[in-house]
């Protein structure tokens, strides 16, 4: 074999080398990602549910979720969502992960929709994830019932 074709073959072992770590790494952080950002919200849903607490959901909201609105509007909301009752059980959690490794600044985006009990009817809960310098936060969410569509 020539000098030239050993470079060229040693050259592509390195490039897929090369891929094959990097579809590794991104791989890892999908799955730390998916893993964090379900947790957080499934904890911000179970404590948001239940206690209402206005000052909890914008502790929570991402900078852009909280700029939307005043305070008095989100004060308006939750207590509208409130009638609803305390959430007994959250069924099953289902989710999508969009993490932009590479393009759009890296901003990653988690969604969760979690089937909920509770006290008055049943409902599903969505809850939108945007990972900040600080950690997850809430950039939207809302409940589907029938009992709140009144």
């Amino acid at each position: 074999m020539s000098r030239s074709s050993l470079t060229l073959i040693s050259i592509l072992l390195v490039c897929l080398i090369a891929m094959a770590t990097f579809f590794g790494i991104y791989k890892i952080r999908e799955s730390r990602l998916r893993d964090s950002s379900e947790q957080y919200a499934l904890a911000f849903s179970e404590t948001m549910f239940t206690t209402w607490n206005v000052d909890y959901f914008l502790d929570n909201c991402s900078r852009e979720f909280c700029n939307k609105l005043p305070r008095e509007a989100f004060v308006l909301m939750i207590n509208n969502m409130k009638r609803i009752g305390n959430v007994q059980e959250i069924k099953s959690v289902g989710g999508v992960l969009r993490d932009s490794f590479i393009f759009n600044n890296g901003n990653v985006i988690a969604t969760y929709t979690m089937a909920s009990s509770f006290e008055n009817a049943d409902a599903d809960i969505t809850v939108e994830l945007v990972q900040e310098e600080s950690g997850w936060k809430v950039s939207n969410f809302y409940l589907s019932s029938d009992f709140l569509a009144d």
